[in-house]
């Protein structure tokens, strides 16, 4: 118990509820995502509600990058690109297949409607390309992450302060603003080559760490609110090129929740670090459960009820239960050993 209440609270929060803002991300989307097939007419009421709520859940995965940055980049861990491969990567590389090819699988079985030795292969190539369930993109992205973070953090140990910042402007200017004002139009030519969020995020976890970065915490929820009251403005007014916006207003409202949660100082329970310890099993999980309900049984939140806002309420009914049954297979999946001690 010593040990575990030694651990800083606050990162568990904060990945408990990246992980739950994903799950209800792909609550909506998984729905916005075929509006004809669910009934859901493009520019009604339900379509913009739906949209809001998966635009402003969207903050999960920076939120995780930003963890993996304070905790991986930090000057008293020994990174090497050996332990990369063979602890990090190693355990993507086994989480992508061992779910990666059975959802695959599954999308063929249902495209054709019917079961084949045949199919396995093609899901593995699936899987290898990339074209197995969306979600598992994040993990694609981790794998890049690992294989630089030595080189990374062979940096950030011996910069200044201006330094990183100067190099966090740089690289949030490539990911972020470049793309915007090229998808308005203002084409800019310039390429940098660690333009990514898997770099920027990162880098932002272990700068406000490292050089103690704090805002109140009722500043920080201030931040959060205001950045997601835009995103919902935008998608109201129906704005053009938002989703190129949107990953702008990510980086404050981001930051902000980390900030606010980092700061919360509570005592670490041995109940919070198991849950805590259970996210990355569920978030690998729980598109299964959406999928049985909306495809399987054509049970949506839209089947239930016509309603704009009862079928709001409905979707977080259906978030809830989501994440209670990503979870609970979470923590079966624990209970079995070689996938506890190399996956999950």
């Amino acid at each position: 118990m010593d040990d575990i209440a030694s651990k800083r609270s606050g990162i568990s929060i904060l990945r408990i509820l990246a992980t739950l803002s994903v799950i209800f991300l792909h609550t909506c989307s998984g729905m916005t995502a075929y509006p004809d097939r669910y009934g859901i007419p493009v520019g009604s009421a339900l379509y913009t509600l739906l949209i809001i709520g998966r635009d402003i859940s969207n903050w999960g995965v920076p939120c995780f990058l930003m963890i993996t940055g304070r905790l991986l980049l930090d000057k008293d861990r020994k990174l090497s690109m050996d332990t990369m491969l063979t602890k990090y990567v190693k355990r993507i590389v086994l989480a992508l297949f061992l779910f990666g090819v059975p959802f695959a699988l599954m999308e063929i079985v249902s495209d054709h409607r019917d079961i084949r030795i045949s199919y396995i292969p093609e899901a593995v190539i699936r899987t290898v390309t990339g074209q197995s369930w969306a979600h598992l993109w994040y993990l694609y992205g981790l794998i890049g992450l690992y294989l630089i973070l030595p080189v990374l953090k062979a940096y950030t140990d011996v910069c200044e302060e201006k330094d990183l910042k100067m190099l966090l402007m740089v690289v949030g200017a490539a990911a972020f603003v470049l793309p915007y004002l090229n998808e308005i139009g203002l084409s800019v030519p310039v390429e940098v080559p660690l333009a990514s969020q898997f770099v920027f995020y990162p880098l932002m976890g272990i700068y406000t760490e490292r050089y103690a970065l704090r805002i109140p915490k009722a500043a920080a929820a201030v931040v959060t609110v205001s950045c997601g009251a835009i995103i919902i403005l935008m998608t109201v007014r129906d704005m053009p090129h938002a989703a190129a916006l949107e990953k702008l207003i990510y980086i404050p409202m981001s930051v902000g929740l980390y900030l606010f949660t980092d700061g919360m100082d509570i005592h670490m329970t041995k109940a919070l670090w198991t849950i805590d310890r259970l996210c990355f099993g569920a978030y690998l999980i729980h598109p299964l459960f959406i999928n049985i309900m909306y495809k399987a049984l054509d049970i949506t939140p839209v089947s239930l009820t016509g309603n704009a806002a009862a079928c709001a309420a409905v979707t977080v009914v259906f978030a809830v239960c989501f994440a209670a049954a990503a979870f609970a297979s979470s923590f079966v999946m624990s209970l079995i050993p070689p996938l506890k001690r190399y996956v999950l």
